[in-house]
Order: C-alpha cells, then sequence, then structure tokens
C-alpha cells in the first residue's frame, strides 16, 4: 500500500492518510465519524482494501486535503466538526 508523507499531520485530517473504516454492512466509508454512511467508498464484498486504498477516488480525496481544495472534498469532510476546526480552513 502507498503511504503519505507525514508533513500531512501539519494541518490536514489524517483520517484518509491512516485508517479505513467498515459499517456493520460492509460498507466503506471515509472515516469512522461518517456514521450515517453520506459518502461510501464501496464494500467490502466487492473490493479489497488495497484495492480501495490505492485507488484514483481515495488518492483524490488526498490530494485534495493537502492542496487546501476544500470544495473538492466529499461533503462528510466539509460538514465535519473536527476537520473544520483544524487549520486546513484557516489556510
Amino acid at each position: 500500500m502507498k503511504s503519505f508523507s507525514t508533513n500531512a499531520q501539519k494541518d490536514n485530517c489524517l483520517m484518509p492518510f491512516r485508517e479505513i473504516s467498515i459499517k456493520s454492512n460492509g460498507d466503506i466509508v471515509l472515516c469512522c465519524y461518517d456514521i450515517t454512511g453520506k459518502f461510501i467508498l464501496g464494500n467490502i464484498e466487492e473490493i479489497s482494501l488495497k484495492s480501495l486504498w490505492n485507488s484514483s477516488k481515495y488518492q483524490d480525496i488526498r490530494k485534495n486535503m493537502l492542496n487546501k481544495h476544500i470544495d473538492n472534498l466529499p461533503i462528510t469532510c466539509k460538514g465535519c466538526r473536527i476537520f473544520t476546526n483544524e487549520r486546513l480552513i484557516k489556510a
């Protein structure tokens, strides 16, 4: 699996860089704070974790976070109190 620089830790949400969250029905969501499954990346029955982790969809989310392209992030990120309280929004 590809890894990203720890520079992401300074000004970004770490969720898409460090973890994958799987709901009880197998749906894979961007982070554990998406408890209602607003942004489903796939289902564990249909895609391997390695394939999802390295997918262009997941890579694009990480790049948008690193480049502070907030408008291109999923709605779950835009409405996240943890994410919006971080320095990324203040950049």
